[in-house]
């Protein structure tokens, strides 16, 4: 028997579960956004409602909706008489009753309806916030939902280089090229729509980090220099151009072609330290596991782990280059080329997924081409983007092909 919720965009339909103390709360016609989805329900109150019988009989909801569990409320007795207490359960925003208020579904018990007993249901899943990034386009530069595919924002740009999200600013930070012509722009892309983007021109190429203090620009004009951009004057370190670059605290960290990792602390900004490393392949890579900084390396053809004390690991897997890496899970998630795959690193065992296309990352080494969201991972080729979904025997399957869009990419966007 359906009943219709105060919200014009989604209906719910209620019955009991077969263990008669537990209403089923079935939802359709959904929106997009979880908040929402969630909001009708952010008042409920316990009860079945005036005139039923067995009132006050549920000690537990079940928000169900497009075949997953968005969220599961339990009442707890408590020695005042009448007194309702309830917790979320894989929920974004918590659902809390508010004691005294007429309720918002009343629940009509249905006989006919034997759903599975509430005792027996599987571990639910919790229900996965959208994946947004920031992606290039022909056009521009395009803020994506990744669970939809729909561009939920777009901003015009010249071509495009690398991107990096800073989440200390909410903004996107894009290195933007000039058609036909040396050098480019640093562009600040604000999150907030009402917001205008700054830019300043960089006389060569650069990659982007984000750091507390700023923006980190490796720069390759007139030289190699690392450059650090915020609200005191510039300041910059002579440096090559990582390939690796990534950022713990208020340290930045990069694998330069030679082998070296460069460490700089950006407050104040200084060398903190240089480390050669016993690395064979120029496109070598590191990031930080579960157990440490790790570097993938290429040693005849052939993926193979390294600590920092040199311990390798063949991987059994065959590439030309690495092009992209990024932390996944305590493990890490490679794009390497020739062949085009996602590698996935846990421990010492990996798996790999041919994909189709051409890494972006052979026209502008170096830039992002990766974004890790468990269990989702994005990969941004040349001429779109892959979606890839690991399950939890690390089988990866290729969930969705997004057209339009293209590397590099960055993300998840806050």
């Amino acid at each position: 028997m359906p009943t219709t919720t105060n919200s014009t965009s989604c209906r719910a339909k209620c019955r009991r579960a077969s263990t008669n103390r537990a209403l089923r709360i079935e939802l359709t016609n959904l929106p997009d956004g979880l908040d929402e989805l969630l909001e009708p329900f952010e008042s409920l109150h316990w009860g079945q409602g005036e005139g039923h019988a067995n009132e006050g009989a549920i000690d537990a909801v079940l928000v169900v909706g497009r075949s997953c569990l968005v969220g599961q409320l339990r009442r707890h007795e408590q020695s005042v008489a009448d007194e309702r207490r309830c917790t979320p359960y894989a929920t974004s925003p918590p659902l809390v009753p508010t004691p005294g208020m007429r309720p918002l579904l009343l629940a009509v018990p249905l006989l006919a309806c034997s759903p599975a007993p509430l005792e027996s249901r599987a571990e639910p899943t919790a229900i996965l916030a959208p994946l947004r990034i920031a992606a290039a386009s022909d056009g521009g530069l395009a803020f994506v939902d990744l669970t939809s595919g729909a561009v939920l924002a777009h901003r015009e740009s010249g071509p495009l280089e690398d991107l990096v999200v800073d989440p200390f600013r909410k903004q996107v930070l894009a290195f933007e090229t000039i058609p036909r012509e040396e050098g480019g722009y640093v562009v600040h892309h604000p999150l907030d729509p009402t917001a205008v983007a700054r830019r300043w021109f960089v006389d060569g190429t650069a990659r982007l980090a984000a750091v507390p203090a700023g923006t980190l620009v490796f720069e390759r004009s007139y030289g190699e220099r690392w450059r650090l951009v915020g609200d005191r004057p510039l300041s910059s370190l002579p440096s090559p151009l990582p390939r690796s670059p990534f950022v713990e605290g208020t340290r930045a960290l990069g694998l330069t072609e030679d082998g070296v990792l460069h460490t700089v602390e950006t407050s104040p900004f200084a060398v903190a330290a240089e480390r050669p490393l016993l690395l064979t392949h120029r496109t070598a890579r590191v990031a930080r596991t579960s157990s440490g900084l790790c570097a993938l390396d290429l040693e005849n053809g052939v993926l193979v782990l390294r600590t920092l004390e040199a311990t390798a690991t063949p991987l059994a897997i065959r590439a030309g280059a690495i092009v992209d890496l990024t932390p996944y899970e305590g493990g890490l998630a490679a794009l390497v080329d020739q062949p085009l795959q996602l590698v996935v690193v846990r421990g010492t065992v990996a798996h790999a997924l041919p994909l189709p296309g051409h890494p972006c990352g052979e026209e502008h080494p170096g830039c992002h081409a990766l974004v890790a969201a468990p269990p989702r991972v994005a990969i941004g080729t040349r001429d779109r983007v892959h979606v890839v979904r690991m399950s939890a025997d690390l089988r990866l399957d290729l969930e969705n092909t997004l057209e339009g869009v293209h590397g590099p990419i960055a993300g998840p966007l806050p």
